[in-house]
């Protein structure tokens, strides 16, 4: 696992092995489940989050995805890059 950014709670993962399609998990500290983002397209969009984030809470993960939006697709394609 490595974890793209940190920002006020908030981490955004990257997974080996994962499943596609290509997807960030922002985890905030406290919180019970994720915010799955799948990152594979022009920007960041919402895959499905846990019920306990608020819409709020989603707009802050989908913000970070977006920041941290190359990082993120270059360490999935270097996690599942195809032999």
């Amino acid at each position: 696992m490595s974890t793209i950014a940190a920002d006020s709670g908030w981490f955004l993962r990257v997974y080996p092995n994962d499943h596609p399609p290509p997807h960030a998990h922002a985890h905030r500290q406290g919180k019970v489940g994720d915010v799955r983002i799948v990152i594979d397209g022009a920007s960041p969009a919402l895959m499905n989050s846990h019920d306990s984030y608020s819409t709020a809470d989603v707009r802050f993960a989908l913000a970070l995805a977006a920041q941290h939006h190359v990082a993120c697709l270059e360490k999935w394609r270097s996690y599942h890059a195809q032999a």
